[in-house]
């Protein structure tokens, strides 16, 4: 029988008490007690290790401290869990739907497999996280820290990152379709055949960063900084990187068919076996300096309909 989240803190608190009152803890409790900032406050955790599989869904944990705890396949979904301290903590397969987690510190916390739909992790810090093959369709991720974080395989479709900072991040093979990225911070980050597909990615810096792969269909990159980036075998078809900064950029075997480009700086940028069209491609040179960077031009019959 699994007990609700009441019950689990009234036993916290009976333990507590009997700590103030010099009787020891028990060989078997497994609990390391510390007073919280309010000592009648219900809405703390400390170090607790055995709560797995309990039922916390929707309820107001803000404050909490869950350092290090092992909070695996927990029931989270829709819990307000605003400024908390996951430091260390295990939530593999731990189900977050909906949860508020703002301002949250969830530094080298491991999430892998965790189901973050929806959730609000917007100023969160997730530094040295790990994330792999984590669930977060539609969450927001704004402003948050995700330096170095691990999201390998992460589903993150239509999730909201705008701003954050991910430098050094791993993000290969990621599901970001129709992700917001705007202004995200992506310096060295590591998006091997990461899913980008209409990802929005205006302004993004992307200096250095490994896109080796990658499906940037119809992404919009527009003055996004990719100086020294590594798009080797990309998919730019129709993608927008008007006013991009290609400088020193790796193009080899990219397609770049219907893509805009007008204005990109590509100064030194390797555009060896680089697919283009020449009706659709919006390059900022001529066709003539095209081919003498290697590129290929892909002749595509135009079809006009009958009068």
């Amino acid at each position: 029988m699994r007990r609700t989240a009441s019950e689990v803190i009234r036993e916290l608190q009976v333990r507590v008490a009997r700590l103030e009152r010099g009787m020891g803890r028990t060989a078997s409790s497994n609990v390391l007690m510390k007073k919280s900032h309010k000592k009648d406050d219900p809405r703390w955790w400390q170090r607790y290790t055995s709560l797995n599989h309990l039922d916390l869904k929707n309820q107001d944990l803000t404050y909490s401290d869950f350092t290090e705890a092992d909070l695996n396949n927990l029931e989270m979904d829709g819990s307000k869990l605003v400024a908390c301290n996951f430091y260390k903590a295990i939530l593999m397969g731990t189900r977050l739907r909906k949860a508020d987690l703002r301002g949250s510190n969830l530094t080298e916390a491991h999430l892998w497999n965790a189901y973050l739909n929806d959730a609000n992790l917007s100023g969160a810090n997730l530094t040295k996280a790990n994330l792999t093959k984590v669930w977060g369709l539609d969450t927001i991720f704004i402003k948050a820290n995700l330096t170095e974080t691990n999201l390998e395989e992460a589903k993150l479709e239509g999730a909201n990152l705008k701003e954050a900072n991910l430098t050094k991040a791993d993000l290969s093979k990621a599901g970001l379709f129709k992700a917001n990225l705007k202004e995200a911070n992506l310096t060295e980050a590591n998006l091997t055949k990461a899913n980008l597909t209409e990802a929005n990615l205006t302004e993004a810096n992307l200096k250095e960063a490994n896109l080796e792969g990658a499906n940037l269909k119809e992404a919009n990159l527009e003055g996004a900084n990719l100086n020294k980036a590594n798009l080797t075998e990309a998919n730019l078809k129709g993608a927008n990187l008007e006013g991009a900064n290609l400088k020193g950029a790796n193009l080899k075997g990219a397609n770049l068919e219907g893509a805009n480009l007008w204005g990109a700086n590509l100064e030194g940028a390797n555009l060896k076996g680089a697919k283009y069209d020449r009706y659709d491609t919006g390059l900022p040179f001529s066709e003539e300096e095209a081919q003498q960077r290697g590129m290929i031009m892909v002749h595509k019959l135009r079809t006009y309909p009958r009068s």
